[in-house]
């Protein structure tokens, strides 16, 4: 029997029924009970009669269903950019023109970001596939080295934290190599996340409903002049927020003053911290712990660097 369920400030009509598996929205709000209780006793009929799945359902009904679990900026943007399409029925669904759509969008992005868009693309087909039945081909979406992220080595480290010091957003890129957080939530953090008596600071990630998610986390700071950065004043933010372009730009002339010519963007500082942690001897787990990845799937495109490190640990217990 299908229930109505309450969801982001909506009614669903979500379960199973004679061997279908429904989860629709009503968009009614939830005083409208006795309306959406109406709806699902249309839908058992419909599904009884063997009529409900006559009707194709559009990708826009889809992604509107989709929308509602998803809270991640990235993914709802994405979904977004599927707006021309929207009226394509699920019947006809043309995924090269939607393959093609989306590698033209996102053209100057790396393969592993691209990679994650289509994957958030074919998470709407695997949806409609499992809610309604269809057989929708996924998008192509080949397989991307991302075992190495591009970072900064130890002694680039060292030279960038020399300079810094005399830089404009030099406290930036401090707190960004030796403490792994996103720039998001770089310019969320307040003076009272840092705890002085324990030397560390406390890094939460919020959602779009305001609440804060689980896996905030709390990374130990030993380097002192950060510990100077992040206790200077007493109250309101630690950074004033500036743009990853003009960060992107005053980076990439620093690290040519150190000889480091190769194409380091700010979030990479976040791959440097995850590098250094690998180096250092921290397993997959505490890396994953440190970045605040929910899951460990995330944290295995750094699992090359654990690997080499524990095949040299192997070489050396050969040795005894």
């Amino acid at each position: 029997m299908l229930k109505i369920k309450k969801r982001n400030k909506t009614l669903w009509i979500m379960g199973t029924f004679l061997g279908k598996r429904i989860r629709k929205t009503t968009k009614l709000p939830l005083t409208l009970k006795q309306e959406a209780e109406k709806m699902r006793v249309a839908i058992e009929k419909e599904i009884a009669d063997g009529t409900y799945f006559d009707r194709h359902p559009t990708i826009g009904e889809i992604v509107d269903e989709v929308m509602q679990g998803k809270h991640n900026p990235t993914e709802l943007r994405t979904l977004k950019n599927l707006a021309p399409f929207r009226s394509m029925s699920l019947n006809n669904v043309d995924i090269v023109a939607i393959n093609e759509h989306f590698t033209n969008i996102y053209k100057h992005h790396s393969p592993s970001t691209l990679k994650r868009y289509k994957n958030t693309i074919n998470s709407v087909i695997n949806y409609a596939n499992r809610t309604r039945g269809y057989q929708i081909p996924r998008i192509y979406n080949p397989s991307v080295d991302d075992t190495r992220d591009e970072h900064l080595d130890q002694e680039e480290v060292r030279k960038l934290l020399v300079v810094a010091k005399l830089q404009h957003f030099g406290d930036i890129y401090t707190t960004l190599t030796l403490t792994g957080v996103r720039l998001s939530e770089l310019f969320r953090l307040n003076f009272s996340d840092y705890d002085k008596t324990n030397s560390a600071i406390f890094v939460k990630r919020p959602c779009i409903s305001g609440k804060f998610k689980t896996n905030s986390r709390s990374i130990p700071i030993y380097y002192e002049p950060l510990k100077e950065i992040l206790s200077r004043n007493s109250y309101g933010s630690i950074f004033d927020e500036v743009s990853s372009a003009i960060l992107n730009k005053n980076l990439r002339s620093i690290l040519k003053g150190i000889g480091v010519h190769r194409h380091v963007r700010v979030h990479d500082l976040r791959h440097t911290f995850a590098w250094l942690l690998a180096k250092s001897g921290a397993d997959i787990g505490d890396i994953q712990t440190l970045l605040g990845h929910k899951d460990i799937s995330q944290t295995m495109r750094y699992r090359g660097w654990v690997e080499s490190r524990a095949k040299d640990n192997i070489k050396g217990m050969l040795k005894l």
